[in-house]
């Protein structure tokens, strides 16, 4: 038996998804409907985000009340949240003139706390480095050796060091590591492909639950 849900739910991804990929392939001249459809249905995609983003903040909001109430592990990072949360929205609705309170909230809090955030991460990042480049194999061995150049050429001391550092870095940051990221584009395109097809016949059920 047809499940009614499943099938209008694929049949308006199908539907959608084809218009948005011809719109790429067929002239406006000559077929301006395929066209005029693909540009309402990405208008349509704004008033939707800003739903979806509208749900996600309350969703995020009952979420940590129920964190709150219950007073749970770290219920006090989470109550901190919520009231910056809350207070960026209210300053967001309340304020008009940029050079405001929200102007002054989000640059001198938000910025300097990714900052910083930034900053905890690279010690994270030096120690993940430690371990992965311990010479082990002949693959850990090639990756050691790309990482210290590449770090040679862009540090100020490299060149001074040693000078072709700068034109080596360079050469692995635009050839081996360029063919690399577009095999892995071209894989990841490959998987998208599939994962669509498989949408479109409806044999895909993640995107149904």
């Amino acid at each position: 038996m047809v499940n009614v849900k499943n099938f209008v739910t694929t049949a308006i991804i199908t539907v959608i998804s084809l218009v948005l990929f011809l719109a790429f392939f067929v002239n406006k001249e000559q077929v301006p409907a395929v066209q005029d459809a693909a540009l309402a249905l990405q208008v349509f995609v704004i008033p939707l985000g800003g739903f979806a983003l509208g749900l996600g903040a309350v969703s995020l909001a009952m979420y940590y009340t129920k964190r709150i109430v219950k007073k749970q592990q770290y219920w006090q990072y989470n109550a901190a949240a919520l009231a910056s949360m809350a207070l960026v929205i209210v300053l967001g609705f309340l304020e008009a003139d940029p050079q405001t309170a929200f102007q002054w909230y989000f640059l001198n809090v938000l910025t300097t706390l990714e900052t910083s955030i930034w900053s905890i991460l690279a010690f994270f990042l030096a120690s993940a480095a430690y371990r992965g480049l311990k010479v082990r194999t002949l693959e850990s061995t090639l990756l050691m050796v790309a990482a210290i150049l590449v770090m040679l050429s862009n540090a100020p001391i490299g060149p001074a060091l040693w000078g072709p550092s700068a034109d080596i870095g360079a050469w692995i940051m635009n050839v081996p590591n360029v063919a690399g990221m577009r095999g892995l584009n071209i894989v990841v395109a490959v998987g998208i492909f599939v994962v669509a097809l498989r949408t479109f016949m409806g044999r895909e059920r993640s995107t149904l639950t």
